[in-house]
């Protein structure tokens, strides 16, 4: 509809801002890792620890929880990093049930009839990427975080190397390990604060930096109106086959199997036309 429309629209995806993720990103395409092989990844919060993350945690309000809500970003990153596509997914989502004290009453799958109106907290999937990497990714928001609020920790590991870059409201740490070096080199990155450099203190801009500037993904898509820029990025599609991925691992979780995204996007198609 927006291109139908000559509409500039955009997705919100604002993690891509992260110089760290940048930097991350032109490493592996100038062959810091050699061939990339596997992927692994989370995105994790404790805010959902003894009590519902309001809206997000209810089916009538939201159609997926932490796989949609910190999931998507998660999601997101991998695709903007590495270049791959998901391909198919085998996940697993899980909801945590609390007495009225705010003690862990039951873990259930997040398809059992007992959770009710409640929903995912955790999940957890293996994917299949383009070109045959293998990624394991986590979310959720009853993990226990202790300081640092939110923590982002996505690894790739090369025929050549490896590279592991961590995000949190304490900090951003890049750093490499290549083939022939035993001992692992940090990577600076212009516009980011280390852990180190934060000493203990929580920001959110740590976590996000730039997020008051120009650079930011809300400004670039306002700016992109304003200018009558044609292609903005992240784009509405970014948010499409992120949508896809987790279509597919909530079809997993509930069927018990592996599902290829093409099958999702039939199953989309099958919808419009009925």
């Amino acid at each position: 509809i927006a291109e139908a429309n000559n509409l500039i629209g955009m997705s919100n995806f604002p993690y891509r801002d992260n110089p760290a993720v940048t930097a991350f990103r032109d490493l592996l395409e100038e062959g810091y890792v050699g061939d990339v092989l596997t992927v692994s990844g989370s995105y994790h919060g404790g805010f959902g620890l003894r009590r519902n993350p309001n809206w997000r945690s209810l089916k009538h309000r939201s159609g997926a929880g932490i796989l949609g809500d910190l999931g998507s970003h998660l999601i997101d990153l991998v695709r903007y990093i590495t270049g791959r596509e998901f391909v198919s997914v085998s996940g697993s989502m899980i909801t945590t049930l609390w007495d009225a004290e705010g003690e862990l009453e039951e873990i259930l799958p997040s398809d059992d009839p007992h959770v009710g109106e409640r929903n995912d907290d955790s999940c957890t999937f293996l994917a299949e990427l383009s070109d045959g990497v293998q990624a394991t990714l986590h979310t959720s928001w009853v993990a226990y975080q202790g300081a640092g609020i939110q923590q982002q920790e996505i690894e790739v590991y090369g025929t050549a190397g490896r590279l592991h870059l961590l995000v949190s409201h304490r900090g951003v740490t890049l750093r490499g390990l290549q083939q022939g070096n035993p001992h692992w080199e940090t990577i600076k990155v212009e516009g980011t604060v280390s852990v180190e450099e934060a000493g203990g203190t929580d920001n959110e801009d740590f976590f996000r930096p730039g997020r008051h500037s120009p650079t930011n993904s809300t400004y670039r898509w306002l700016e992109a109106i304003r200018t009558d820029k044609a292609e903005v990025s992240p784009s509405l599609w970014d948010g499409y086959f992120a949508q896809e991925v987790i279509d597919a691992v909530i079809l997993s979780s509930e069927e018990r199997r592996w599902v290829t995204i093409k099958e999702v996007s039939l199953m989309v198609e099958d919808e419009k036309e009925e």
